[in-house]
């Protein structure tokens, strides 16, 4: 998710077992094609060859909650402003089947 390939607010990637990976979750961001430090998440509630449901919310101009199955899987803080986000991109194994934008306005709207 980002700007454009040289720039992505968030790289989401569950890694079965991969580049000395099992079951792990890395999150990472890049900006001007200079990848950032990657978080690598432990929680992984995904399984080969079913279905899952990733919820991402966006809580200010900076962070990212992330859960799977409705529960809490990581918080991600990231450098790129998200008003400037245009593209999303599905890569390799994953299916993209839904994706959906909710804007959540202020209780005192």
């Amino acid at each position: 998710m980002g700007i454009d390939q040289k720039n992505l607010v968030l790289h989401f990637n569950p890694r079965f077992d991969a580049r000395g990976d099992k079951q792990k979750i890395i999150l990472n961001s890049k900006r001007d094609s200079v990848w950032g430090a990657e978080k690598r998440e432990s929680v992984f509630p995904f399984k080969e060859g079913s279905d899952t449901k990733v919820r991402l919310s966006w809580e200010g101009q900076d962070q990212c909650w992330m859960g799977v199955k409705w529960q809490h899987c990581s918080y991600w803080t990231h450098p790129i402003n998200l008003q400037k986000m245009q593209e999303v991109v599905s890569d390799g194994l994953m299916c993209l089947c839904v994706f959906a934008i909710m804007v959540a306005h202020s209780m005192k709207d």
